[in-house]
């Protein structure tokens, strides 16, 4: 029985560890699923800029470059394997709209795969504040 009972302790711990690492995984999920929101809306403001505006470029969070706009109609894309390529600006709409679905879909996968955890680890709870070989979970 203390055997059993270790073995739903360790398996507790586990879940309790894996929950945790799904936790973080969702929340750096859900800040690229807004970058990506973000990007389209980016783009849609490019779109209306005109030739050889002024603007600010960021070039990482908290810095940016001045420069005059020479193209508003199309963006350079890395298309993977460090592979730039020019898009016009629906093209890269669509890619990074469907880079945020996958993410979306991504999210939604850890999601279940969370509820499951939790009820799992609700189930192991019960049955460790049940010691008694009677006790049924409807006690509880």
């Amino acid at each position: 029985m203390e055997k059993e009972r270790q073995s739903k302790i360790l398996e507790l711990n586990m879940l309790d560890a894996q929950l945790k690492q799904l936790e973080q995984q969702a929340m750096m999920i859900e800040q690229q699923i807004f970058d990506q929101q973000s990007l389209i809306t980016n783009l849609d403001e490019l779109k209306k800029s005109k030739k050889g505006q002024e603007m600010l470029f960021q070039l990482s969070r908290n810095v940016f470059a001045e420069g005059n706009l020479k193209n508003s109609n199309e963006v350079l894309v890395n298309v993977g394997s460090n592979v730039i390529v020019k898009k016009n600006i629906e093209e890269a709409k669509k890619i990074t709209e469907r880079a945020k679905l996958k993410l979306v879909d991504l999210n939604e996968d850890i999601r279940k795969e969370m509820q499951n955890i939790i009820f799992t680890i609700v189930r192991l709870e019960k049955d460790l504040q049940c010691n008694d070989p009677n006790c049924t979970h409807e006690n509880h």
